[in-house]
């Protein structure tokens, strides 16, 4: 974060760990991100001053590219696994009713639709060195919306 008035940036985690892929809650009081605290890549939420600190998710998969409903309630995320799969998945912005919504493409940079019906996200079939990446949307269930 950067400080106008000071004209200075802020460190928001702490130095030594990876911390990443940084996403703010639509009414700015939230950060989600990527940090590689522990094993493998997990979301964590923070306050946005970086206070109060907490895992979202945890396991043997790589999990990614968090970004926010439009409604501040669900996070999508990017989860992949150890043996070089990945799909989209939406949870609770507490971390709570982890859902899969993609199966059988290779995907990265989940994005919200503005009316929160929607997840549009770049994806591929076959090995991550494919030449073909396309774009793809999914419909989010009614019930996580």
């Amino acid at each position: 974060m950067l400080d106008l008035d000071a004209g200075e940036t802020i460190c928001l985690t702490p130095e030594g760990v990876e911390d990443l892929q940084p996403s703010w809650s639509p009414d700015g009081t939230r950060i989600a991100f990527v940090s590689e605290l522990g094993e493998n890549p997990n979301i964590w939420l923070m306050d946005a001053d970086g206070g109060n600190r907490k895992r979202l998710t945890e396991g043997t998969f790589n999990d990614v590219f968090p970004s926010w409903s439009p409604d501040g309630t669900s996070i999508v995320f990017v989860r992949a696994s150890p043996q070089d799969e990945s799909d989209i998945h939406i949870m609770d912005a507490d971390g709570g009713n982890v859902t899969r919504l993609t199966s059988g493409l290779r995907v990265m940079g989940p994005k919200w639709s503005p009316d929160g019906t929607r997840i549009v996200f770049a994806g591929m079939k076959g090995a991550w060195d494919s030449p073909e990446i396309d774009i793809y949307t999914v419909d989010v269930p009614a019930d996580m919306r």
